[in-house]
């Protein structure tokens, strides 16, 4: 049988729609034999994740997502194989978490500021935990700004919209991949 491989999958632990050991069920059912979860900022998934792996028969490859800035554009970097359990490792997740948060609550001001009225209660309500702009691109949804995510990003939080806060850039970031 081929390896058939995911090497980038969010779980509900980000901005995923599945919780980690769902996901490795729907992974399971389309026949992957090897995922890496790579949530945005956070590990907080990969314990389950690594357990429903086991229990499937798929390798789980512990991984990260993290958003930085270069030269005013923002960049998705991933890493594979991470040390996750590291107490530094921990610590910097941390910092990067609430950084994610104080950048929703400044793109939600921003937006209100434009007469765009949504709440950070709704979108950490969406969120459900680790907040990232697709969360407040579904309260613009659930508020009737816009049908759908790519458009919220298009006319009020990509890159140079009146919503869009960008990513502290930082080579902590990267050293920590």
């Amino acid at each position: 049988m081929a390896n058939t491989v995911d090497l980038h999958t969010h779980s509900t632990a980000s901005d995923g729609i599945y919780a980690p050991a769902e996901l490795l069920r729907q992974a399971h059912a389309v026949g992957l034999t090897t995922l890496a979860l790579t949530d945005h900022d956070t590990s907080d998934g990969l314990d389950e994740a690594i357990e429903a792996g086991k229990a499937l028969g798929i390798d789980v490859i512990p991984g990260i997502e993290l958003n930085t800035d270069v030269d005013g554009n923002e960049i998705h970097m991933l890493g594979y194989f991470i040390e996750y359990k590291r107490p530094a490792f921990q610590a910097i997740l941390k910092r990067l978490r609430d950084s994610r948060v104080h950048r929703g609550q400044r793109m939600v001001e921003k937006l209100n500021e434009a007469g765009i009225h949504i709440t950070w209660e709704q979108v950490r309500a969406i969120a459900q935990g680790s907040v990232g702009r697709p969360h407040v691109a579904r309260a613009l949804m659930d508020a009737g700004y816009v049908r759908s995510i790519p458009e919220a990003f298009e006319k009020y939080i990509g890159n140079g919209c009146v919503g869009y806060v960008p990513v502290i850039g930082s080579l902590q970031k990267m050293r920590c991949v």
